[in-house]
């Protein structure tokens, strides 16, 4: 329960990171979500 919920919580955290980075972007990544 502990493991996915640290995995969980990367990848949430990579998906903050993404979009941040997707503001420079103009959406390319936003494919990847």
């Amino acid at each position: 329960m502990l493991i996915s919920y640290i995995l969980y919580s990367n990848v949430y955290t990579l998906k903050i990171s993404i979009l941040s980075l997707d503001k420079g972007n103009k959406g390319k990544f936003k494919l990847l979500l």
